[in-house]
């Protein structure tokens, strides 16, 4: 689009942050985190648990206020790695993060969004455990293409 194209071709350092918060297209950002997925073995990975985010759902403020607040325990040696969700398109200033970087961290988790979790599919390819988080049962989630070859406590908890 002329928005992309004309963000792309500035030099300027804004535009720089900004770019490298976008996820690029599917096939290009599938091959990059499956790269960073196998290559970071588990022992290597952060011991954290991952979330960056937009105000997508109101279930994401909860869940990102309980554990910042200290409401909920990690267990022993697990920290938190998680940013309060940003409103509208996260920016680098607000703590967006490529997603082929959340492949560093051994859990990431996985919020519900407007009507399913836009980064599942990316998170599955990571290597790491994710942790998903309900969306209180209230709305189903969006059944995307891969979800019925998903098994909980299999490919997520």
């Amino acid at each position: 689009s002329g928005l992309w194209q004309s963000g792309r071709n500035r030099t300027d350092n804004a535009s720089r942050r900004w770019e490298a918060a976008v996820p690029r297209g599917w096939p290009d950002e599938f091959r990059a985190i499956l790269r960073a997925g196998r290559s970071a073995a588990w022992r290597e990975k952060e011991r954290t648990l991952f979330w960056r985010g937009a105000r997508t759902h109101n279930m994401r403020g909860k869940y990102a206020h309980a554990l910042l607040s200290g409401q909920v325990h990690l267990p022993a040696g697990i920290k938190a790695d998680i940013q309060p969700p940003c409103v509208g398109h996260c920016s680098a200033e607000q703590g967006a993060v490529p997603p082929s970087s959340w492949c560093r961290h051994q859990l990431l988790l996985s919020l519900p969004g407007v009507s399913f979790a836009v980064g599942f599919k990316y998170l599955l390819l990571c290597g790491s455990l994710i942790v998903r988080g309900a969306a209180n049962g209230t709305v189903p989630e969006f059944e995307q293409w891969f979800h019925p070859g998903l098994r909980a406590q299999e490919h997520f908890v």
